[in-house]
């Protein structure tokens, strides 16, 4: 199994890294950023945070259905000015609920490309919240 990558600081509150969009190892296959978009797009309306809140990096996998499996979702990593233990839990919990939410139907990921993107990282980063 291998993970992929995303760099995405364009899109607003969410820089994906470390994981979703660039090429799996060994392959010329990535998403594209209409796949990327599609999803940041899909899980934004789901999203409220503090804009002071600190970044978080989830880290998770999807079923092929490209659905969340709810007990792969664990927190990766935290920065920010207030990135203090509570901060970071309640930016983790906003993060995990709208990746949940937004994901009854599943997200549009493409099925040809499900090794690109069935475990992925994800940074929910309040700070460019509105940078469209």
């Amino acid at each position: 199994m291998s993970r992929s990558a995303i760099l995405l600081g364009a899109l607003p509150g969410f820089l994906m890294g470390a994981t979703l969009g660039s090429t799996v190892l060994g392959s010329d296959r990535a998403l594209s950023d209409a796949d990327i978009g599609a999803f940041v797009h899909a899980v934004r309306p789901c999203w409220t945070a503090a804009p002071d809140a600190p970044a978080v990096r989830i880290h998770m996998r999807f079923s092929a259905e490209a659905r969340p499996i709810a007990p792969t979702i664990r927190l990766a990593g935290a920065e920010g000015a207030d990135a203090t233990p509570v901060a970071v839990e309640e930016a983790f919990e906003a993060a995990r609920r709208a990746i949940l939410r937004c994901a009854k139907n599943g997200y549009p990921l493409p099925p040809s490309k499900f090794d690109l993107w069935q475990e992925v990282e994800i940074v929910f980063n309040p700070a460019t919240m509105g940078a469209e």
